[in-house]
């Protein structure tokens, strides 16, 4: 299997990061209760939930997969929802052009993350726990893209 080589030892934002990034904002959309859009039945929600947790587990490695890669892998999901899923994935990817873009993007993320009083709120209202392993994913990719330095060019004056 063919990747991306990075740095060992490092955990940096990388385009495969990014992808799972908005797999999860899928799987747990901001203020979104019960059965979020797409999925059609728990049971296709819960899939993709383990399959974002085989790639966040698998993120450590040194290799990391292409999006052709990806795509083909979300093809477990199945049905109608691959479809979907990878047309998003792939729309998503092509809408970052600038840096504002990805950072309105992080931004928005933080909002799935539940806080410490994460309890009072309703039940049914899809949150992902801090300390779950979906949950340090994705504050491990908040913490390593609040770390990045964009530069800005002024034109002379």
């Amino acid at each position: 299997m063919t990747g991306i080589l990075k740095p060992s030892g490092s955990f940096t934002i990388t385009p495969h990061k990014v992808s799972i990034c908005i797999l999860l904002q899928v799987y747990a959309p901001p203020a979104q209760i019960s059965v979020p859009f797409p999925f059609s039945s728990v049971a296709q929600h819960n899939r993709l939930g383990l399959f974002l947790l085989a790639l966040t587990k698998s993120c450590d490695d040194v290799l990391e997969p292409k999006l052709d890669e990806l795509m083909t892998q979300l093809r477990e999901i199945g049905g109608l929802l691959n479809h979907w899923l990878s047309d998003h994935l792939t729309h998503k990817l092509s809408s970052f052009s600038a840096p504002d873009d990805l950072f309105n993007f992080f931004s928005d993320l933080r909002g799935i993350l539940g806080g410490p009083d994460s309890s009072v709120l309703d039940d049914d209202l899809i949150m992902l726990d801090p300390s779950s392993n979906l949950g340090m994913f994705l504050r491990r990719c908040l913490l390593a893209f609040n770390l990045l330095v964009f530069e800005t060019h002024h034109m002379g004056a």
